[in-house]
């Protein structure tokens, strides 16, 4: 018998094995490539969807923060000095003070001296072995009898417990604010969606220190100081608009978190503590307020449009809107809706030329823009939901950005009614169209016009619309570049009742 044949197998030596070929090498390369762009990708995606929900979700705090400061610190006009008026605007109208019941709003929990001296102001008793509280949380007065009932005299004040506090510390302690505020739109036209005076701190570093030293060294900043050091915003306007000629809301009530002024142990802070604070904030708020009447009950409201806003980077600048051509040296923002010199500006609106005029914080600007209407045919668009406007316009309203109506259309159609506010949707304009030197107002059907999408509407084309809108940051390149992201993240509308 044979033994069984044996197969003799040669073993390669490694170096001799077969390997990928350049092909396959490449192919993998490729698929490799492939996975590494869609997952990088994939982050930038994942962080500006995580970036809106942030902003999203500290929109609606800052609203009510916004709100609660309306509440408490912008007490209305009234109309009853003269109540039997037919006109729902009172000529008579007073200026007035909130004196609020401070056995449940002072800052701390002992009925003093001073408390019974501003309770005796709501004509109400206080017994101290009593905890019922008065029972008005609140009651409007005239100044001049708040004055009466609470004299601003040193022999009333002075030794009085606790000692150490002046009047004007002891009104902002107690939260009692002046009817003197800002709600201009309770005594002009409720056509204009008017903006609240606010105050905003200069960009630029040695205005910044140059603003840091009009203030008390070495003592604690009051919220006085604040009211009247930090500058008000110029704001663009029409002649005719209301005019907010009141005080403005100290700003550091409007950015979010508020600035506090004091320490938790009752201290005061310093100046440069609060500044570096108001410098640190993202966020802040604005009021765009309109009067509001129903003529069946003849009640009026005030409606307030609350602009939430944000600073994505510390070191952002925004701009202020031009000064009119025929202003020279002056800064002059109020709008002749008749002049087209003017019009032009509002349809083609422009950032300042000078740096040093950039603030912290955004501002609004004044623009005219076209709703469902195409000025090139002058006839409506196919397409509803197009604001035609000019590049000028549409570069400050990006994919995701608001406008508010600033003024009513004659027509008084409320798609169209001031104060309402509108979200952008996609934003195309050709940067060319920049350097255009057609006129839009003279020659609108070879303008090189730009167009802005919005929601959906069944309203009637209107042309030249007047809005409130927030330029993006601005680059001071040449030219001046905006950013693509809008400081607006949110509109909030709120209404007062007007008793």
């Amino acid at each position: 018998m044979m033994p069984p044949s044996r197969v003799s197998r040669v073993i390669c030596p490694i170096s001799f094995r077969p390997g990928f070929s350049l092909l396959e090498l490449m192919i993998a390369i490729m698929i490799l490539g492939i996975g590494v762009v869609m997952v990088a990708t994939v982050f930038p995606v994942g962080l500006e969807i995580s970036r809106d929900t942030i902003q999203t979700t500290l929109a609606a705090p800052v609203a009510e923060s916004a709100l609660n400061t309306l509440l408490t610190k912008v007490p209305f006009f009234k109309p009853i000095d003269d109540p039997n008026a037919s006109s729902p605007n009172p000529p008579n109208a007073t200026a007035r003070v909130l004196v609020p019941n401070v056995a449940a709003t002072d800052l701390d929990t002992d009925i003093d001296d001073q408390d019974i001296q501003v309770l005796s102001a709501l004509n109400v008793a206080y017994a101290p072995t009593s905890p019922v509280f008065p029972p008005v949380s609140y009651r409007l007065l005239p100044l001049t009898q708040f004055w009466t009932a609470v004299p601003p005299t040193t022999s009333i004040w002075v030794g009085l417990n606790p000692a150490p506090q002046t009047f004007a510390q002891y009104i902002d302690h107690t939260r009692v604010f002046t009817a003197r505020t800002g709600w201009s739109a309770e005594l002009n036209s409720w056509l204009d969606a008017a903006v609240m005076p606010s105050g905003n701190l200069p960009a630029d570093l040695a205005a910044r220190t140059a603003l840091l030293t009009s203030f008390k060294t070495g003592s604690p900043a009051t919220p006085e100081e604040f009211r009247d050091q930090i500058p008000t915003m110029v704001l663009p306007t029409i002649i005719t608009m209301a005019q907010p000629d009141l005080p403005r809301v100290n700003l550091v009530d409007q950015v979010y978190p508020p600035v506090e002024l004091t320490n938790t142990d009752g201290s005061g802070r310093t100046a440069t503590f609060v500044l570096n604070e108001l410098f640190n904030r993202r966020y802040m708020w604005m009021a765009f307020q309109r009067l509001s009447i129903t003529t069946s009950s003849n009640l009026r409201s005030l409606s307030a449009s609350l602009a939430i806003l944000h600073r994505a980077d510390l070191y952002v600048r925004f701009p202020r809107q031009a000064s009119l051509p025929s202003a020279g040296s002056l800064y002059d923002v109020r709008f002749d809706l008749g002049n087209p010199t003017h019009r032009v500006a509002l349809l083609r609106p422009q950032p300042d030329s000078e740096p040093l005029t950039d603030s912290v914080f955004p501002r609004p600007w004044l623009a005219l823009v076209h709703f469902n209407y195409d000025p090139v045919l002058d006839a409506p668009t196919p397409q509803p939901g197009t604001v035609t406007c000019s590049a000028e316009v549409a570069r400050l309203l990006p994919a995701g950005s608001f406008f508010i109506i600033a003024r009513s259309t004659p027509q008084n159609n409320p798609v169209y009614l001031a104060g309402r506010y509108f979200p952008v949707l996609r934003s195309e304009w050709d940067p060319a169209a920049l350097a255009s030197t057609v006129d839009p107002h003279a020659n609108a059907s070879s303008f090189p016009w730009a167009q802005v999408e919005i929601p959906k509407t069944n309203a009637q084309p209107a042309q030249n619309v007047l809005v409130w809108v927030f330029p993006p940051g601005i680059t001071r390149t040449s030219p001046v570049e905006f950013q693509t992201r809008s400081p607006l993240i949110g509109v909030a509308p709120r209404s007062f009742a007007i008793k």
